[in-house]
């Protein structure tokens, strides 16, 4: 029983990591063909898509978007994103510092849900 246990958590595991794979995949071959707006919201998408695998890359990602962005949300989603990919590094002060940046323009929008 303690094996077939196991097991079941090792399955769940791999099909977790398989499938992250294949949504990163996704989001970089849409990546290739996006433009404007779309293209923000795939490389924000992305950003939260390497948050556990490589938030170096993650933050990588979130920085592109602030260049790209027009849009206030957008860009203080990106800012979160960095601060979470800081957080993910154990950088807390540097985390702090993006996350408040973020919650300052999602307070000017009055972004609730960002919030």
């Amino acid at each position: 029983m303690k094996i077939l246990n196991i097991s079941l958590i090792f399955i769940c595991f791999l099909s977790n990591i398989l499938w992250a794979d294949d949504s990163i995949d996704s989001l970089k071959s849409k990546l290739q063909t996006a433009s404007g707006k779309e293209k923000v919201k795939v490389l924000n998408t992305l950003a939260k898509a390497y948050l556990e695998i490589s938030p170096k890359k993650s933050i990588k990602y979130a920085e592109t978007v602030l260049r790209l962005a027009k849009d206030e949300r957008d860009k203080a989603e990106a800012l979160n994103n960095i601060g979470e990919g800081y957080k993910y590094l154990s950088d807390y002060d540097r985390a702090l510092e993006y996350y408040l940046k973020s919650l300052k323009i999602q307070e000017k929008t009055d972004n609730e849900k960002g919030i």
